[in-house]
């Protein structure tokens, strides 16, 4: 008999928990709401450190960010959009028979739920955000050599062409490569997008030169 007031019991108190969690998502909706757009500022305030301390370390090409402060950036910026749909609770509208104290019960608590769902999201973001601003290396030495990036004009159609240039770099048997075509046929483009390439591929030369040159021979323009 004490066995079974037992397991009564335990099941009531644990019934009651999950009624009162779930009517706090309403009561206390005002109070979560404050709290979750308070976190969410000093978590923007620590992404914006976070993005500097990065825009710092890239500036000259040498290092990366380390993909877990790229994954953590990302997160930050689905709970930034995610926080724009979140405005106020619903107006209310009439009484709820089962709160009592709040009315339109229904959107209120599915309201209410999200908001509470999204307190821990912010909370694990910060500690980590935290931890990105000072003290946490937040970049590794990149693998692929600084290339100041010419400027270029979008071109369509020329990637086979800059891939087989590529290979041909790649090659211990090429010593020399040359590109001939008519003036306007995109030769200075095309080794403009190669050139760009050696700072988006790994390679092995240990300096690489752009050099234009206005000399004229005969009306050939020498690049």
């Amino acid at each position: 008999m004490d066995q079974a007031v037992g397991i009564i019991w335990d099941a009531g108190n644990r019934f009651y928990r999950c009624m009162k969690e779930q009517a706090d998502v309403i009561v206390k909706q005002e109070e979560n709401l404050t709290k979750l757009k308070e976190e969410m500022e000093h978590l923007e305030n620590i992404c914006r450190d976070v993005e500097i301390r990065i825009e710092n370390a890239e500036i000259h090409g040498e290092r990366r960010r380390k993909h877990v402060v790229d994954g953590w950036l990302k997160r930050v910026r689905t709970l930034q959009l995610e926080m724009e749909e979140i405005k106020e609770p619903p107006e209310p509208n009439k009484k709820c028979v089962v709160c009592f104290r709040q009315s339109n019960c229904v959107s209120r608590y599915k309201f209410g739920k999200k908001v509470f769902k999204m307190i821990p999201r912010v909370d694990e973001l910060l500690r980590k955000g935290e931890g990105y601003t000072h003290g946490v290396e937040i970049t590794h030495q990149s693998s692929l050599k600084s290339i100041y990036e010419i400027p270029n004009i979008d071109t369509v159609g020329v990637d086979s062409m800059v891939n087989r240039v590529w290979n041909s770099l790649q090659d211990e048997n090429v010593g020399i490569i040359g590109i001939y075509g008519m003036g306007g046929m995109g030769k200075t483009t095309l080794m403009k997008r190669v050139y760009n390439e050696f700072g988006n591929r790994k390679h092995e030369f240990d300096l690489v030169l752009w050099i234009e040159s206005d000399v004229h021979d005969k009306g050939r323009g020498c690049v």
